[in-house]
């Protein structure tokens, strides 16, 4: 079970997920622990816990962040669309990057004004426009929070990243 996170591992001793899954969770915490900038629980309150508690938090990473929450959440689900479910966010991820990183502060902080302005309207009332507000404003929460950083990308990154838009486009 190496490379799972301690919480997904007691869900595969519950059975709760297939092989495949347990493969696409761990290539997904390498991932996202490869191109987030920083962690999710800084290093300084990691070992302030370990030292008052005797144990590490169970989320320490991005990659275990995301791990545990995408398996908790998508777990009944096929291994086909477990899959596809976590490509789409390996893919919002890439984009974020592509999208995020050439912006000025003042095009992010339009762009997370227009999200906030979006989400206060009534669902019935949304358009298009306002579906993609909240993508992009979702892509700088991604971008900020992980201090997502383009040099960590490889060539399958990008490779990745290309043919996930070209199925999209034919589909």
């Amino acid at each position: 079970m190496q490379g799972l996170n301690r919480l997904v591992q007691d869900m595969v001793r519950q059975k709760k997920l297939s092989p495949v899954k347990q493969r696409e969770l761990t290539a997904l915490r390498e991932f996202i622990d490869r191109i987030s900038g920083q962690w999710f629980t800084p290093a300084e309150e990691v070992e302030r816990l370990e030292k008052r508690f005797g144990v590490q938090p169970d989320i320490i990473t991005w990659g275990d962040y995301y791990q545990v929450h995408l398996a908790a959440a998508n777990w009944e689900k096929s291994d086909i669309e477990f899959i596809e479910i976590l490509q789409g966010f390996h893919f919002d991820v890439l984009q974020a990057i592509w999208m995020i990183a050439p912006l000025s502060g003042s095009e992010v902080a339009e762009l997370r004004f227009a999200k906030v302005a979006a989400e206060i309207k009534p669902r019935e009332e949304m358009t298009p426009a306002d579906e993609e507000a909240i993508y992009l404003g979702n892509l700088v929460h991604l971008f900020e929070d992980m201090r997502l950083k383009a040099e960590n990308m490889t060539a399958q990154d990008d490779q990745f990243f290309r043919s996930f838009l070209s199925e999209k486009a034919v589909s």
